[in-house]
């Protein structure tokens, strides 16, 4: 199943129970470092309507990111940089990587080589 397509089936998921919806939102645990959720926060069609949010939004993100390759390149290439380099002051170094007059250039061949490598 595509993600595309099991992005959509979360969606009708979440149009057709916001009971169940909000008991998956209710029993997944905080990311690591942050204080864990207030279950009482949100009722039951507020946590089903964020969920149905956070769907909604993951779905325009991959679009946007299929739509623009060179987002990938720039951040593959950039991250290829950081770990070949291994750079003390990695914010100095990603300031000027991604200040880089040159950076068009940069990410237009890694596109290049990348599409030259699948053929």
């Amino acid at each position: 199943m595509t993600s595309l397509k099991m992005a959509e089936s979360v969606v009708e998921c979440v149009n057709q129970s916001y009971d169940s919806v909000a008991d998956t939102v209710s029993s997944i645990s905080a990311a690591h470092g942050m204080e864990d959720y207030d279950d009482g926060a949100l009722n039951t069609q507020q946590k089903a309507k964020l969920k149905e949010f956070k769907v909604q939004t993951r779905l325009e993100n991959e679009k946007y990111l299929s739509d623009h390759p060179e987002v990938e390149g720039m951040l593959a290439n950039f991250l290829g940089e950081v770990l070949l380099k291994r750079p003390e002051d990695i914010r100095t170094f990603a300031a000027d990587y991604f200040t880089n007059q040159d950076l068009p250039k940069i990410v237009k061949e890694h596109l290049q080589q990348k599409h030259a490598g699948h053929h």
